[in-house]
């Protein structure tokens, strides 16, 4: 079967916190699956993703956010924890160390220019 993911990015659900945990309950009245978006090294330690309930988060890939987790910033990696580092998807990963901040998560999901350019025709070699 095919599954439908719905995102909402994160300063919306921030605004309307009553109205993110509504559309949260008719998506999954619906089984799709929710995903908040647009998060950063700054805003995970703020969420409270247990209460959100979501199914994916999309965190934003950034030399901030790979320092913070290789000088093993606690909140950081507390917070991609309580995600659960199997439903974070790593954007707009555009350089090499985006697989180095992902892999000393546990985060297997990358999207981004680097992964488009690893994709293309001829590449193969490239992303082995």
């Amino acid at each position: 079967g095919c599954t439908v993911v719905i995102g909402l990015q994160l300063i919306d659900s921030l605004a309307d916190l009553d109205g993110c945990l509504f559309y949260r309950n008719f998506l999954r009245e619906r089984s799709y699956r929710f995903c908040l978006d647009g998060l950063t090294c700054r805003s995970l330690p703020l969420v409270n993703f247990k209460r959100l309930g979501i199914d994916l988060a999309k965190i934003i890939w950034s030399p901030e956010f790979h320092d913070s987790v290789m000088r093993k910033d606690g909140e950081t990696i507390e917070a991609v924890k309580e995600i659960d580092p199997k439903r974070v998807i790593l954007i707009r990963c555009d350089d090499e160390r985006a697989f180095e901040t992902g892999k000393a998560l546990g985060v297997s999901l990358y999207q981004g220019y680097l992964i488009d350019d690893m994709l293309k025709p001829g590449q193969a070699k490239r992303s082995a």
